[in-house]
Protein backbone atom coordinates (compact mmCIF):
# COMPACT_ATOMS: atom_id res chain seq x y z
CA UNK A 1 0.00 0.00 0.00
CA UNK A 2 1.08 3.53 -0.74
CA UNK A 3 1.73 5.67 2.33
CA UNK A 4 0.28 9.10 1.56
CA UNK A 5 0.62 10.91 4.87
CA UNK A 6 0.65 10.77 8.62
CA UNK A 7 -0.31 12.51 11.84
CA UNK A 8 2.56 13.01 14.26
CA UNK A 9 2.38 14.26 17.83
CA UNK A 10 5.84 15.21 19.02
CA UNK A 11 7.71 17.46 21.42
CA UNK A 12 11.02 19.27 21.18
CA UNK A 13 11.37 19.30 24.95
CA UNK A 14 10.17 15.92 26.20
CA UNK A 15 10.18 12.31 25.04
CA UNK A 16 6.58 11.20 24.78
CA UNK A 17 7.56 7.56 25.23
CA UNK A 18 9.07 8.44 28.62
CA UNK A 19 5.79 9.89 29.82
CA UNK A 20 2.42 8.39 30.62
CA UNK A 21 0.04 8.85 27.69
CA UNK A 22 -3.55 9.55 28.72
CA UNK A 23 -5.38 6.62 27.12
CA UNK A 24 -8.68 8.54 27.04
CA UNK A 25 -7.02 11.52 25.31
CA UNK A 26 -5.26 9.19 22.85
CA UNK A 27 -8.54 7.45 22.04
CA UNK A 28 -10.26 10.81 21.41
CA UNK A 29 -7.36 11.89 19.22
CA UNK A 30 -7.61 8.74 17.10
CA UNK A 31 -11.34 9.29 16.80
CA UNK A 32 -10.64 12.87 15.68
CA UNK A 33 -8.19 11.64 13.04
CA UNK A 34 -10.76 9.15 11.79
CA UNK A 35 -13.58 11.73 11.69
CA UNK A 36 -11.47 14.47 10.07
CA UNK A 37 -10.52 12.15 7.21
CA UNK A 38 -14.18 11.21 6.81
CA UNK A 39 -15.15 14.90 6.75
CA UNK A 40 -12.55 15.75 4.12
CA UNK A 41 -13.57 12.82 1.94
CA UNK A 42 -16.75 14.77 1.19
CA UNK A 43 -19.14 12.14 2.51
CA UNK A 44 -21.39 12.11 5.56
CA UNK A 45 -21.60 8.33 5.50
CA UNK A 46 -20.28 6.37 8.46
CA UNK A 47 -17.27 4.21 7.68
CA UNK A 48 -14.96 1.77 9.41
CA UNK A 49 -11.53 2.98 8.36
CA UNK A 50 -8.60 1.34 10.13
CA UNK A 51 -5.61 3.55 10.92
CA UNK A 52 -2.20 2.04 11.84
CA UNK A 53 -0.74 3.71 14.94
CA UNK A 54 2.84 3.47 16.24
CA UNK A 55 4.62 5.00 19.22
CA UNK A 56 8.29 5.44 18.50
CA UNK A 57 11.16 7.90 18.31
CA UNK A 58 9.62 10.02 21.06
CA UNK A 59 6.36 10.60 19.22
CA UNK A 60 2.93 9.15 18.49
CA UNK A 61 2.46 8.55 14.76
CA UNK A 62 -0.70 7.65 12.87
CA UNK A 63 0.18 6.50 9.36
CA UNK A 64 -2.34 7.01 6.55
CA UNK A 65 -2.31 4.80 3.48
CA UNK A 66 -3.99 5.24 0.10
CA UNK A 67 -7.13 3.29 0.82
CA UNK A 68 -10.55 3.12 -0.69
CA UNK A 69 -12.57 2.39 2.43
CA UNK A 70 -15.83 1.02 1.20
CA UNK A 71 -18.97 1.06 3.30
CA UNK A 72 -20.54 -2.24 4.24
CA UNK A 73 -17.62 -4.48 3.17
CA UNK A 74 -15.64 -6.63 5.58
CA UNK A 75 -12.04 -6.37 4.42
CA UNK A 76 -8.94 -5.33 6.38
CA UNK A 77 -5.80 -3.29 5.97
CA UNK A 78 -2.67 -5.20 6.88
CA UNK A 79 0.16 -3.21 8.49
CA UNK A 80 2.98 -4.88 10.37
CA UNK A 81 4.02 -1.62 12.01
CA UNK A 82 0.62 -1.05 13.60
CA UNK A 83 0.38 -1.28 17.37
CA UNK A 84 -3.15 0.03 17.66
CA UNK A 85 -6.11 0.21 15.29
CA UNK A 86 -9.18 2.37 15.13
CA UNK A 87 -12.36 0.98 13.56
CA UNK A 88 -13.64 -2.47 12.73
CA UNK A 89 -13.49 -3.00 8.94
CA UNK A 90 -11.98 -1.40 5.84
CA UNK A 91 -11.32 -2.10 2.17
CA UNK A 92 -7.82 -2.82 0.95
CA UNK A 93 -6.95 -0.86 -2.20
CA UNK A 94 -5.63 -3.06 -4.99
CA UNK A 95 -4.20 -2.12 -8.37
CA UNK A 96 -6.14 -4.93 -9.95
CA UNK A 97 -9.39 -3.28 -8.91
CA UNK A 98 -12.02 -3.92 -6.28
CA UNK A 99 -15.71 -4.58 -6.26
CA UNK A 100 -17.24 -1.17 -5.60
CA UNK A 101 -20.61 0.04 -4.41
CA UNK A 102 -19.68 3.61 -5.37
CA UNK A 103 -19.58 4.72 -1.71
CA UNK A 104 -15.99 5.02 -0.53
CA UNK A 105 -13.42 7.23 1.11
CA UNK A 106 -10.32 8.13 -0.91
CA UNK A 107 -7.81 8.81 1.86
CA UNK A 108 -5.30 10.43 -0.51
CA UNK A 109 -7.69 13.18 -1.56
CA UNK A 110 -9.00 13.52 1.99
CA UNK A 111 -5.51 14.00 3.48
CA UNK A 112 -4.64 16.73 0.97
CA UNK A 113 -7.89 18.54 1.69
CA UNK A 114 -7.38 18.19 5.44
CA UNK A 115 -3.92 19.81 5.31
CA UNK A 116 -5.36 22.71 3.32
CA UNK A 117 -8.37 22.97 5.65
CA UNK A 118 -6.10 23.24 8.72
CA UNK A 119 -4.10 25.94 6.93
CA UNK A 120 -7.32 27.85 6.22
CA UNK A 121 -8.56 27.60 9.82
CA UNK A 122 -5.21 28.94 11.06
CA UNK A 123 -5.30 31.69 8.42
CA UNK A 124 -8.67 33.06 9.52
CA UNK A 125 -8.02 32.39 13.21
CA UNK A 126 -10.82 29.98 13.99
CA UNK A 127 -13.76 27.95 12.74
CA UNK A 128 -16.42 30.59 13.28
CA UNK A 129 -17.79 31.86 9.96
CA UNK A 130 -18.28 35.46 11.10
CA UNK A 131 -19.27 38.63 9.26
CA UNK A 132 -15.65 39.64 8.61
CA UNK A 133 -14.79 36.38 6.85
CA UNK A 134 -18.04 36.55 4.89
CA UNK A 135 -17.23 40.05 3.57
CA UNK A 136 -13.62 39.17 2.79
CA UNK A 137 -14.21 35.89 0.93
CA UNK A 138 -14.37 36.35 -2.84
CA UNK A 139 -14.93 33.88 -5.64
CA UNK A 140 -12.24 33.58 -8.34
CA UNK A 141 -12.65 31.78 -11.67
CA UNK A 142 -9.47 30.63 -13.43
CA UNK A 143 -9.68 28.35 -16.47
CA UNK A 144 -12.94 26.90 -15.23
CA UNK A 145 -11.58 26.24 -11.71
CA UNK A 146 -13.38 27.93 -8.81
CA UNK A 147 -11.25 29.21 -5.94
CA UNK A 148 -11.89 31.47 -2.96
CA UNK A 149 -9.54 34.30 -1.98
CA UNK A 150 -9.81 35.15 1.73
CA UNK A 151 -8.22 38.13 3.48
CA UNK A 152 -7.65 37.72 7.22
CA UNK A 153 -7.46 40.33 9.98
CA UNK A 154 -3.79 40.98 9.20
CA UNK A 155 -4.53 41.81 5.55
CA UNK A 156 -2.92 38.59 4.32
CA UNK A 157 -4.70 36.81 1.46
CA UNK A 158 -5.00 33.06 0.98
CA UNK A 159 -6.41 31.45 -2.14
CA UNK A 160 -7.86 27.97 -1.76
CA UNK A 161 -10.08 25.64 -3.77
CA UNK A 162 -13.83 26.18 -3.41
CA UNK A 163 -14.08 22.54 -2.36
CA UNK A 164 -11.83 23.21 0.66
CA UNK A 165 -13.80 26.37 1.52
CA UNK A 166 -16.94 24.25 1.43
CA UNK A 167 -15.36 21.88 3.96
CA UNK A 168 -14.58 24.87 6.19
CA UNK A 169 -18.26 25.84 6.18
CA UNK A 170 -19.30 22.27 7.00
CA UNK A 171 -16.67 21.71 9.72
CA UNK A 172 -17.70 21.34 13.33
CA UNK A 173 -15.38 21.94 16.25
CA UNK A 174 -16.21 18.61 17.92
CA UNK A 175 -14.03 16.82 15.34
CA UNK A 176 -11.05 19.13 15.78
CA UNK A 177 -11.38 19.24 19.56
CA UNK A 178 -10.75 15.51 19.51
CA UNK A 179 -7.99 15.77 16.91
CA UNK A 180 -6.05 18.32 19.00
CA UNK A 181 -6.65 16.80 22.44
CA UNK A 182 -3.02 15.64 22.80
CA UNK A 183 -1.74 19.11 21.91
CA UNK A 184 -0.41 21.00 24.91
CA UNK A 185 2.43 23.34 25.79
CA UNK A 186 5.14 20.83 24.88
CA UNK A 187 3.27 18.71 22.31
CA UNK A 188 2.69 19.68 18.66
CA UNK A 189 0.31 18.08 16.16
CA UNK A 190 1.91 17.70 12.73
CA UNK A 191 -0.24 16.74 9.74
CA UNK A 192 1.70 15.65 6.67
CA UNK A 193 0.58 14.94 3.12
CA UNK A 194 3.11 13.13 0.93
CA UNK A 195 2.76 14.49 -2.61
CA UNK A 196 3.53 12.51 -5.76
CA UNK A 197 6.79 14.41 -6.29
CA UNK A 198 8.12 13.20 -2.91
CA UNK A 199 7.57 16.62 -1.38
CA UNK A 200 5.78 16.84 1.95
CA UNK A 201 3.01 19.38 2.54
CA UNK A 202 3.03 20.04 6.28
CA UNK A 203 0.72 21.89 8.65
CA UNK A 204 1.26 22.03 12.40
CA UNK A 205 -1.03 22.89 15.29
CA UNK A 206 0.76 24.27 18.33
CA UNK A 207 -0.57 24.96 21.81
CA UNK A 208 -1.01 28.64 20.88
CA UNK A 209 -3.03 27.66 17.79
CA UNK A 210 -5.15 25.02 19.52
CA UNK A 211 -7.77 27.65 20.41
CA UNK A 212 -8.55 28.12 16.70
CA UNK A 213 -9.99 24.59 16.68
CA UNK A 214 -11.97 24.90 19.92
CA UNK A 215 -14.89 27.12 18.86
CA UNK A 216 -18.16 25.70 20.16
CA UNK A 217 -20.89 24.99 17.63
CA UNK A 218 -23.32 27.01 19.73
CA UNK A 219 -21.23 30.15 19.10
CA UNK A 220 -21.73 30.02 15.35
CA UNK A 221 -23.73 33.10 14.33
CA UNK A 222 -23.57 32.57 10.58
CA UNK A 223 -24.32 29.00 9.59
CA UNK A 224 -24.45 27.94 5.96
CA UNK A 225 -28.08 27.36 4.97
CA UNK A 226 -28.86 24.28 2.87
CA UNK A 227 -25.17 23.23 2.71
CA UNK A 228 -26.08 20.12 0.73
CA UNK A 229 -26.65 22.25 -2.38
CA UNK A 230 -23.53 23.44 -4.22
CA UNK A 231 -23.02 26.68 -6.14
CA UNK A 232 -24.43 26.36 -9.69
CA UNK A 233 -26.11 23.03 -8.85
CA UNK A 234 -29.39 22.50 -10.68
CA UNK A 235 -32.26 21.79 -8.29
CA UNK A 236 -35.98 21.02 -8.18
CA UNK A 237 -37.29 21.94 -4.74
CA UNK A 238 -40.76 22.06 -3.21
CA UNK A 239 -41.76 24.99 -1.02
CA UNK A 240 -44.39 27.52 -0.06
CA UNK A 241 -44.41 31.11 -1.33
CA UNK A 242 -44.37 33.49 1.65
CA UNK A 243 -43.07 36.76 0.16
CA UNK A 244 -43.40 38.59 -3.13
CA UNK A 245 -41.36 41.67 -4.06
CA UNK A 246 -42.61 42.93 -7.39
CA UNK A 247 -40.30 45.96 -7.34
CA UNK A 248 -37.24 43.71 -6.92
CA UNK A 249 -38.52 40.91 -9.15
CA UNK A 250 -37.95 38.34 -6.40
CA UNK A 251 -40.07 35.84 -4.54
CA UNK A 252 -39.41 34.32 -1.10
CA UNK A 253 -40.10 30.60 -0.88
CA UNK A 254 -39.96 28.65 2.38
CA UNK A 255 -37.88 25.54 1.77
CA UNK A 256 -36.93 23.15 4.59
CA UNK A 257 -37.73 25.81 7.17
CA UNK A 258 -35.72 28.59 5.49
CA UNK A 259 -37.02 31.48 3.36
CA UNK A 260 -34.94 31.43 0.18
CA UNK A 261 -34.84 34.35 -2.23
CA UNK A 262 -35.70 33.17 -5.73
CA UNK A 263 -34.91 35.30 -8.80
CA UNK A 264 -36.12 34.74 -12.37
CA UNK A 265 -33.24 33.75 -14.63
CA UNK A 266 -32.38 35.96 -17.58
CA UNK A 267 -33.68 39.13 -15.86
CA UNK A 268 -37.30 38.22 -16.51
CA UNK A 269 -40.07 40.06 -14.66
CA UNK A 270 -41.69 38.22 -11.78
CA UNK A 271 -45.07 39.28 -13.23
CA UNK A 272 -44.61 36.61 -15.93
CA UNK A 273 -45.23 34.01 -13.23
CA UNK A 274 -48.15 35.70 -11.44
CA UNK A 275 -50.68 33.02 -12.37
CA UNK A 276 -48.44 30.38 -10.77
CA UNK A 277 -47.72 32.34 -7.58
CA UNK A 278 -51.34 32.82 -6.47
CA UNK A 279 -53.07 29.75 -5.05
CA UNK A 280 -56.23 28.41 -6.68
CA UNK A 281 -57.49 27.47 -3.23
CA UNK A 282 -59.76 30.03 -1.56
CA UNK A 283 -58.36 29.56 1.95
CA UNK A 284 -54.90 30.92 1.10
CA UNK A 285 -53.28 33.54 -1.11
CA UNK A 286 -49.89 32.13 -2.10
CA UNK A 287 -49.35 28.72 -3.65
CA UNK A 288 -47.24 25.72 -2.82
CA UNK A 289 -44.81 25.29 -5.71
CA UNK A 290 -41.98 23.29 -7.17
CA UNK A 291 -39.20 25.66 -8.20
CA UNK A 292 -36.68 24.58 -10.83
CA UNK A 293 -33.43 26.43 -11.27
CA UNK A 294 -29.79 26.83 -10.25
CA UNK A 295 -28.27 27.49 -6.81
CA UNK A 296 -26.34 30.76 -6.47
CA UNK A 297 -24.00 31.19 -3.47
CA UNK A 298 -22.19 34.41 -4.46
CA UNK A 299 -23.37 37.99 -4.87
CA UNK A 300 -22.31 40.31 -7.71
CA UNK A 301 -19.12 41.26 -5.87
CA UNK A 302 -18.15 37.61 -5.46
CA UNK A 303 -18.94 37.57 -1.73
CA UNK A 304 -20.10 34.20 -0.38
CA UNK A 305 -23.78 33.95 0.59
CA UNK A 306 -24.36 31.71 3.60
CA UNK A 307 -28.02 31.61 2.56
CA UNK A 308 -28.20 30.67 -1.14
CA UNK A 309 -30.44 32.13 -3.82
CA UNK A 310 -32.19 30.20 -6.57
CA UNK A 311 -32.07 31.52 -10.13
CA UNK A 312 -35.17 29.84 -11.52
CA UNK A 313 -36.55 29.34 -15.00
CA UNK A 314 -39.65 27.33 -14.13
CA UNK A 315 -42.29 27.23 -11.41
CA UNK A 316 -44.88 24.47 -11.12
CA UNK A 317 -47.85 25.05 -8.84
CA UNK A 318 -48.26 21.97 -6.66
CA UNK A 319 -51.75 23.03 -5.53
CA UNK A 320 -53.14 22.69 -9.04
CA UNK A 321 -51.55 19.27 -9.47
CA UNK A 322 -53.19 18.09 -6.23
CA UNK A 323 -56.58 19.39 -7.38
CA UNK A 324 -56.28 17.59 -10.71
CA UNK A 325 -55.40 14.34 -8.93
CA UNK A 326 -58.42 14.72 -6.65
CA UNK A 327 -60.70 14.73 -9.70
CA UNK A 328 -59.88 11.09 -10.41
Amino acid sequence: MEKIGYFRFYSNNINITDNVVDLSALNNTLSGIHDSITLCSGTNQKNNLKIPISINKGSVVAEIYHVLSEFGLDKTILASTALMYLGATATKAANSGITSTGLYIDTKKAMLHLVKLVKLIKHVGGMKFDEYIKKNSHLQENNGISTIKIRNNFGIELEIEYEVFKLYLESRSTIFKKLTELVEEDVICQIVYMADNDNEIIEEITANEKCYFQNTDEDDELVEILPEYEHEQRVELDGKIVKLHEDRDTVGIKINGHIITCIPAGRQHIAMYKDLLVSEQNEKIFANVKIIGVINRFDRKGTFLNKPQILFNEIIQIDSISNQQNLF
